[in-house]
């Protein structure tokens, strides 16, 4: 009978050794990446930034799939005879809810100010989350979404890299081999055009 440790049912050996890289790997990376929208100045002494994780749960990532999803519906149809048919389900989606979704299982944490110029604090729940960032102006918005999608999109070029590296190799990367530092810090400042101005 087959045994999970790697013996023969009634043998009594010990639990089998994990030595593969890849086998350790079966919690969510914690690593994050502060994206610095304005750099320090006068009024904004440690600027404005934006710590995303690198990494979601298998739970977020479920979570954000299904956000997508508002309902469906079954529209009637006439067929080509002329015959009522009952039309295939359309799915109906709701890509503003995925957008915020996305924003706030991502951020980890920020410092952006309030409208006052006040410290806007990062909320505790995901609903929360969705709200503060629903009342952000659109060019901020879109500017933290391009920076998740950018940094989703390095990953996964690096994924697809080690994958192939790994296969060839018999093995796979440690995290410091991986090229990827964790509590990297990326200045995207000078790509803004009209800094954050705090009152």
């Amino acid at each position: 009978m087959f045994n999970p440790n790697g013996s023969k049912s009634g043998q009594g050996a010990g639990p089998s050794r994990v030595d593969e890289p890849e086998a350790l790997d079966f919690w969510v990376d914690t690593e994050t990446v502060t994206v610095v929208l304005v750099p320090p100045r006068p009024g904004l002494p440690r600027g404005v930034w934006v710590k995303i994780k690198r990494q979601l749960s298998w739970g977020e990532d479920s979570m954000l799939d299904t956000a997508i999803i508002r309902g469906f519906s079954r529209q009637q149809l006439v067929d080509s005879v002329g015959k009522d048919d009952p039309g295939a389900l359309t799915t109906l989606v709701d890509l503003r809810k995925q957008r915020l979704l996305k924003a706030a299982l991502f951020i980890d944490s920020w410092n952006v100010p309030s409208p006052n110029g006040q410290l806007k604090t990062w909320p505790p729940t995901i609903e929360e989350r969705m709200r503060v960032l629903s009342e952000l102006s659109p060019k901020w918005g879109k500017r933290i979404d391009e920076e998740i999608e950018r940094l989703r999109a390095e990953d996964a070029e690096l994924a697809t890299a080690q994958g192939i590296e790994s296969i060839e190799s018999g093995g796979g990367q440690s995290g410091a081999e991986s090229g990827r530092q964790d509590g990297q810090v990326i200045d995207v400042s000078p790509l803004v055009a009209s800094p954050v101005e705090s009152t």
